[in-house]
């Protein structure tokens, strides 16, 4: 998976957060990955995984 290489690509929610949203491509869709990366302890937290475009979210 490309967070083991490269765990800090997805954007960052809020400036003050230190949670990250990764975008996973899916035929027309796709997926939108909610993480947490910590350096300290070389670890990636995932609490949530969403579908791209869920009803009530921007752009539907």
């Amino acid at each position: 998976m490309v967070l083991d290489t490269h765990p800090q690509i997805g954007g960052r929610i809020a400036a003050s957060s230190s949670l990250r949203e990764l975008v996973i491509s899916r035929g027309r869709s796709g997926y939108v990955a909610l993480y947490e990366y910590s350096p300290a302890d070389n670890l990636i937290r995932i609490p949530g995984v969403r579908p791209q475009h869920e009803p009530g979210n921007p752009g539907e």
